[in-house]
């Protein structure tokens, strides 16, 4: 059994009090209507605009559809027409596809300025697209009529094309990538000079290093550059680099008598270990990054004289060797 017309009037009364419970008693009076696209009134200035092409794929997929998958909002004015603030769209394709009836959302007219706001604010307040997720859920599709109804075009289809895929979506990760670029023989100065304290380290166990250890290498290395006037990352890192080579010796120093007045190095029983020593090897960066002079208080709090003219020495040999990748930064 057919089921009974029902005239448009009675749907919109039902409507009516459905708005009411779902919107309670606002203040801007917002219900929902069934109405005739063709007696929607569009805006005559309208800062949204769709290419032919893709206006054509919207009307077709209204058309294949029979309905609009999103409702238009509409101010309703003195005289009682419907103005079409956001949607204009999506009701000119419903009425090119030859829909009979659309839903919409009406608010009362209060002004000029609240038809602006929500005009503007519907076509500005839009999410971006996660390239490569958006490429994972594009290779699932299998049908062409699948993909045209997607609507994308062509030249984010081919952008598309080109992703490679990977473990994790930089959305959900921020990152940032640096690369410096070191001389053969500056390789071999900073791998000495993590061989030479690595048998400290074997007794350390370290599941994560705190970003507080990053941030003061970067305030390190960009003290450096401004104290130096050093433009290239990679020679501000050998300046600390020089400052490493003093505290380690210094540290192995200390892990020696550690051992000799029957201790083990990096045991926790002294203050000699790396983690304990952390604190020294910063106050050095300081003192060389911060002054440019030697410290007046001994090899305890900064570095000796030998190993910041050995730092300077290779400061000047590295100006050399790169000239313009120095100071052009």
């Amino acid at each position: 059994m057919a089921p009974e017309a029902v005239e448009p009037e009675q749907v919109n009364e039902y409507l009516k009090a459905v708005s009411a419970e779902l919107y309670g008693a606002s203040a801007r009076s917002v219900e929902l209507r069934v109405v005739d696209p063709r007696s929607l009134v569009l805006l005559k200035k309208n800062a949204r605009f769709f290419q032919k092409s893709r206006f054509d794929q919207l009307r077709d997929n209204i058309e294949a559809d029979r309905m609009l998958a999103s409702v238009p909002y509409c101010f309703e004015r003195e005289d009682g027409s419907l103005l079409v603030a956001s949607g204009n769209h999506r009701v000119k394709a419903a009425v090119a596809a030859k829909v009979p009836k659309v839903l919409v959302f009406v608010e009362a007219w209060s002004n000029d300025e609240r038809e602006l706001a929500v005009q503007v604010s519907h076509n500005a307040l839009e999410g971006e697209d996660d390239k490569q997720i958006l490429a994972e859920l594009w290779g699932q599709f299998r049908t062409l009529a699948g993909k045209l109804y997607a609507g994308l075009d062509s030249k984010t289809v081919a952008e598309l094309e080109k992703i490679q895929f990977q473990g994790f979506s930089g959305a959900n990760i921020p990152m940032e990538s640096m690369l410096l670029w070191f001389l053969p023989e500056e390789v071999a100065r900073l791998d000495a000079a993590i061989e030479k304290v690595g048998p400290l380290l074997k007794s350390k166990r370290v599941y994560l290093a705190p970003l507080e250890c990053y941030e003061k290498l970067w305030k390190a290395l960009v003290t450096v550059k401004h104290v130096e006037n050093v433009k290239n990352t990679a020679v501000a890192f050998m300046v600390l680099l020089a400052v490493f080579e003093g505290y380690a010796e210094r540290l192995i120093a200390q892990a020696k008598e550690e051992e000799d007045a029957g201790g083990s190095p990096g045991d926790g029983s002294g203050e000699a270990g790396p983690a304990a020593g952390g604190a020294g090897l910063a106050q050095d960066a300081g003192d060389v990054a911060g002054s440019g002079e030697p410290s007046e208080e001994g090899p305890a709090q900064g570095v000796g004289a030998e190993q910041r003219a050995r730092g300077r020495k290779d400061r000047r040999a590295g100006a050399g060797a790169r000239g313009k990748r120095v100071r052009a930064g």
